[in-house]
C-alpha cells in the first residue's frame, strides 16, 4: 500500500467501545472505494501500519500517547486495482436506468 492507492475495507467489525472521542469520529463503512492520504507505522497495527483516508479526515486530538487524527489498520484493507475499478463503473452503468431521448 502506498499513498494515492484505492482501497476498499474488508473488516467493518469496529469496537463497540471506540473510547472517548469514538462519537466525535467517523469509520470507513464497506462498499465505497478509498484514496490513502497517509501512512504511518504502528506498532498496535496487525501489519504494522495504519492509514488515513482523502474521503475520512477526523478532528486531531490527544490520546493517552500521541496528539493526532484517528487512523485505521491497513489490515482492514485490500488495495483495489484497476481491473476492479473498470467493473465497478461497468456494472454501475450497467444498473443506472437509461432515459429515452424524445423524438
Amino acid at each position: 500500500m502506498k499513498i494515492g492507492d484505492k482501497v476498499i475495507l474488508i473488516d467493518d467489525n469496529w469496537p463497540a467501545d471506540r473510547g472517548p472521542f469514538g462519537q466525535y469520529e467517523q469509520y470507513p463503512v464497506k462498499g465505497p472505494v478509498y484514496t490513502i492520504r497517509d501512512i504511518e507505522q504502528d506498532s498496535y497495527a496487525e501489519n504494522g501500519f495504519c492509514i488515513c483516508l482523502e474521503e475520512i479526515i477526523n478532528p486531531k486530538m490527544r490520546y493517552d500517547d500521541c496528539f493526532g487524527e484517528t487512523m485505521f489498520d491497513s489490515a482492514r484493507f485490500r488495495v483495489v486495482d484497476s481491473i476492479d475499478l473498470r467493473l465497478e463503473k461497468q456494472i454501475s452503468e450497467a444498473l443506472t436506468p437509461k432515459i429515452p431521448e424524445s423524438v
